[in-house]
Order: structure tokens, then sequence, then C-alpha cells
């Protein structure tokens, strides 16, 4: 049998998220980040916490690729592990937000083998980074967010979202699907 791509896996379910919520332990940060913004593990390794607007929540950055900005929502349960992390730490603007205890920012590595070791602890197989990319797009568009918006948010073209997202999405209003 052929093994899938992390791209070919698509999101994950929504068992799958909340097994990983509930043993997300010292990694909670790190899950509810990826989960609730759809950033790539460069872009969430690089965000830094003048980048994160608690009082307005929202997450504004520069892309790396491209000189857009991204603004993105702080939804309820990211803004309430944000919050508790600023607190904790009291950081300043330009410290990343995901760092080991020691002080040091997160490698792309250490993100990835984290989200792997969550996988473990969960029991599901195949926990990558870009699966909670997918997840974060196809939950925008099973709630009926327009795909041009959802590729405003995740910083990538229109196209992308179709080719890539919209496959999982079996039902949107007033929208087919190529598998329609």
């Amino acid at each position: 049998m052929e093994s899938k791509t992390n791209r070919q896996l698509g999101p994950f379910t929504s068992e799958e998220l909340e097994a990983m919520g509930n043993h997300a332990e010292d990694d909670g940060l790190l899950f509810c980040l990826l989960r609730w913004t759809g950033l790539r593990a460069s872009t969430a390794i690089g965000l830094t916490w003048g980048e994160v607007s608690l009082d307005r929540q929202q997450i504004e950055y520069v892309k790396h690729r491209s000189p857009r900005r991204i603004i993105l929502p702080i939804l309820a349960e990211l803004l309430s592990v944000l919050s508790a992390e600023h607190q904790r730490r009291n950081p300043r603007r330009n410290e990343p937000v995901l760092q080991h205890s020691n002080g040091k920012p997160f490698t792309r590595e250490y993100l990835c083998r984290r989200i792997v070791a969550l996988g473990r602890r969960s029991g599901i197989q195949h926990a990558y980074p870009s699966r909670f990319r997918a997840t974060f797009a196809v939950d925008l568009l099973l709630r009926g967010v327009d795909p041009f918006w959802v590729a405003t948010l995740l910083g990538v073209n229109i196209n992308s979202v179709v080719r890539a997202h919209l496959p999982f999405v079996h039902e949107i209003p007033g929208w087919q699907t190529p598998m329609n």
C-alpha cells in the first residue's frame, strides 16, 4: 500500500483534535496556535509577541515569502492560552511566542518533533504541522467562509485553497466543489 503525503492526509478529524487537545500538556500553546491560526511551522516559530495583540485579539505579521501583511483573529481558546503565557512570561515584543523554558526559540525541526510526539501521546498517526493548516482552512470553509477570505487568512491565492482544501468539503452553501 502506498503511503500518503502530508497534503493527501488532509485535515484532522474532530475526534483527533479532541484527543490531541486532551493530551497537549506542555504543548498546549503550540497545539492551540497551530489549531486556531493555520500558520505554517516556519511562520509559527518566527512569530513574536510584537505581532500578537491581545487587546485587539489579532495576530498581524508580514508573510515571509512575500511582503503581504496577514491579519488573523485570535479566537477565544487561543486568546486564553496566549494571555496566560504572556502573563507567565511577561515577554518583550521581540521575543518569540514559541520558546523553550530556557528562553531559546523553537526550531522548525523541534516544532515538528513536538507535534509528532503529541500525536503519539494521543494515539494519532500522521500528526504533522501541515495538517493543522488544512484543518484550519477546512473548518473555515465548512462554516461558510468564502474561499477568497480563507485564502487571505492563509496568505495564499484562491487557487491553492480550491486545489488543496476544497476537495475535503462536501457542502458549502452556494459553492460547487470539483468533487460534486
